[in-house]
């Protein structure tokens, strides 16, 4: 496309009709893009940019020959590339927006007027007609579509979602591809119902105002300097995606956790980069997407101050991110206090941009500095900060403490070589001390020659455990009565945790890129896992049965009730389950 000479001051008062007699007249400068007039369109609409879209300058629905996309479809010319007065646009010039691919809300648009001077700010100067709501009482409706997608994108517009509805039944999504793969199971588990501060609970409701997700990217960054004088690192997510939030990571661990999220594909290795993360957030979500202890507080709040819980994401959610931990309910006071700081420099941060533009304050991934908020007296005080080095990750090297234990393995001989690895299982177990979701370690060795392998499991917070893994590592050992020359392992984490006993025993330690025979072991450790949790199942769905009256086991399916009475008298069913059966048989 050839470059268009175009005035340097022009604005253009732009109308955009959805249906007959609802319209909305927008003022907005040449220098504006493309992609600029279509988040005002939206915004006047109060639609979410959360699709994508295209702009047909010959007027006509799904032509290609004079088309501008969103930034994120796949093939240009894209919207934020080309300027307004580029397009040389005159009065009573036609041409078509389409938003959404999916539902396609198509808005009609006409320049009604060239100025020439310049806008400040886009700015809607005529409103007419009510609009449509673009997901109508979304917050009562179950979306099949919403609950399924548990393992999306953290960073680019989505969020890992730990929960359905209210009584945890936890499922880890089949596609990833973890460390160590686990089939899915259940597991009932209950969040704590967190008593959220009001303060929080408005700045939440603020955000939500603000739409600040339509006006910078989640590339996008700025910092805030909180109360305790770290400093925390905001990410806005919402443009390009699903998912609303903004996400808090403070200090040097958060910020390493917000580079592994920016520099990764969240779907070559998902589970990894989940386990690393470290940050809170605060979501709007819908209301069938969040446990019911994360409901009530919002309900509550809702009524006292006249707050109407209408369309999609229109619920504050409260997460904290854990390396190690599922996702879970913000519950500790000054994790609040964080989020409550990070929310009011973003409300900091939309009202400064109703004045100035991203690049004028620094919140622009092209340039190497991001705004730093201070709180002052009169409010914050701005300043540029430089991003830190990332400094790299530090996994435990446990030391094994147990002198008698130490002195018995090196009198043990050393033979062979050993693949060895430490895993974390992606299927979450309960973290009893802590009531928290937890991925559990695995420790799975294999000798080679003797083609033997053993493994150890703890559902316990990884680094807290570690010392404990590595003295049950040491007992299976000299258990076995002999220790190897080699271990061969794969991984920093798995380098780190064998490191300081193959020193103490003088085993060389050597990391490999593929094992002979330890991956086969570990399936079979874990179809066995599975065998184990059927047979559970099995009983826990006995057991239930047991619990039902002779009326309730009468409205059974025939074939359930026929599979029942085969099988009794041989000890399989629960003694009541059993005798109201053989009543019900007389």
């Amino acid at each position: 496309m050839k470059a268009r000479t175009y005035k340097k001051k022009v604005s253009y008062i732009i109308s955009a009709s959805l249906g007959k007699g609802c319209y909305r007249h927008i003022r907005i400068s040449g220098k504006n893009t493309l992609d600029n007039l279509a988040g005002c369109i939206l915004d006047a609409f109060d639609f979410y940019f959360d699709h994508l879209y295209s702009f047909f300058m010959d007027n006509k629905w799904w032509s290609e020959k004079d088309e501008y996309c969103s930034p994120y479809a796949e093939n240009p010319p894209y919207a934020d590339k080309v300027k307004l007065a580029q397009l040389r646009l005159e009065k009573g010039q036609q041409f078509k927006f389409l938003f959404d691919y999916g539902d396609e809300w198509r808005f009609q648009c006409k320049v009604l007027q060239v100025l020439d001077e310049e806008t400040t700010e886009p700015v809607v100067v005529c409103k007419k007609g009510t609009a449509p709501e673009q997901y109508p009482d979304y917050d009562d409706e179950y979306d099949e579509d919403d609950s399924d997608s548990e393992l999306i994108d953290i960073f680019h517009g989505k969020v890992i979602k730990p929960y359905d509805n209210s009584q945890i039944t936890q499922t880890i999504n089949p596609l990833i591809e973890p460390e160590c793969p686990a089939k899915n199971h259940e597991i009932d588990f209950k969040f704590p119902e967190p008593e959220i501060p009001d303060a929080l609970m408005e700045a939440a409701f603020q955000f939500r105002s603000d739409k600040l997700w339509k006006k910078i990217y989640d590339s996008e960054n700025f910092a805030v300097k909180l109360s305790d004088g770290k400093i925390g690192y905001c990410c806005i997510i919402g443009n390009l995606g699903d998912c609303i939030a903004l996400a808090l990571y403070i200090g040097d661990e958060g910020m390493r956790s917000l580079e592994i999220v920016k520099n990764s594909n969240v779907m070559d290795n998902p589970f990894t980069m989940l386990i690393s993360q470290n940050c809170l957030q605060i979501g709007l979500d819908n209301k069938s997407d969040i446990p019911e202890e994360a409901v009530n507080p919002v309900q509550k709040y809702a009524k006292e101050h006249g707050i109407q819980l209408r369309g999609k994401k229109t619920y504050p959610n409260f997460l904290k991110f854990q390396s190690y931990y599922m996702p879970c309910l913000i519950t500790e006071e000054n994790d609040f206090q964080y989020l409550l700081e990070a929310l009011n420099a973003a409300h900091a941060v939309s009202e400064k941009l109703k004045n100035s533009n991203k690049t004028e304050l620094s919140i622009d991934n092209s340039i190497p500095t991001i705004p730093l908020l201070t709180p002052d007296n009169s409010g914050y005080k701005w300043s540029l900060m430089k991003l830190p080095e990332i400094k790299p990750a530090v996994f435990p090297t446990p030391a094994l403490k147990d002198d008698s234990l130490l002195n018995q393995i090196k009198k043990l001989k050393k033979h062979g070589t050993w693949e060895c690895r430490h895993y974390i299982v992606n299927q979450p177990d309960i973290d009893e001390e802590k009531q928290k979701l937890v991925f559990p370690s695995l420790i799975v060795f294999a000798d080679i020659e003797t083609n033997q392998c053993r493994h150890i499991k703890r559902s316990s917070y990884y680094p807290d455990s570690a010392e404990a893994l590595i003295k049950e590592f040491a007992e299976i050992l000299l258990d076995y009565g002999s220790c190897p020359e080699t271990i061969l392992t794969i991984g920093e984490r798995s380098l780190a945790f064998f490191r300081d006993f193959c020193d103490n025993f003088d085993i060389q330690l050597k990391e490999t890129d593929k094992f002979t025979m330890l991956e086969d072991k570990l399936a079979e450790i874990m179809n066995d896992s599975v065998d184990s949790f059927k047979e559970m199942q099995f009983t826990s769905m006995l057991e239930m049965l047991g619990s039902l009256s002779k009326n309730e086991l009468n409205e059974m399916p025939e074939e359930l009730f026929s599979m029942l009475n085969e099988i009794l008298g041989i000890g399989i069913l629960p003694d009541s389950l059993e005798k109201k059966l053989k009543k019900m048989k007389k």
